[in-house]
């Protein structure tokens, strides 16, 4: 799984023809993925929302509640885009 990681292209050239709604969930205190990462990934999809947790790497275990209210937040955008 490393390897391919590791070996995988950047995408990052196709974030402005995201046209959903996008949250990019970031820890304030991830080791793994620098906060500077995540606002990057944010500023480079329109519309996207950058949403900070007080955690590391793994919100879903750190911050389940948290992580509902963004996910819910997210669907509630999807929703309203479809009417």
């Amino acid at each position: 799984m490393l390897r391919g990681m590791a070996a995988r292209v950047p995408s990052d050239d196709l974030f402005n023809e995201i046209a959903v709604p996008v949250r990019v969930v970031a820890g304030t205190q991830d080791l793994l993925a620098p906060l500077a990462l995540s606002e990057s990934i944010a500023a480079g999809i329109p519309g996207a929302v950058l949403e900070r947790l007080d955690c590391g790497h793994f919100p879903l275990y750190e911050e389940p509640d948290a992580l509902t209210d963004i996910l819910a937040s997210l669907l509630d955008d999807v929703d309203a885009r479809n009417r």
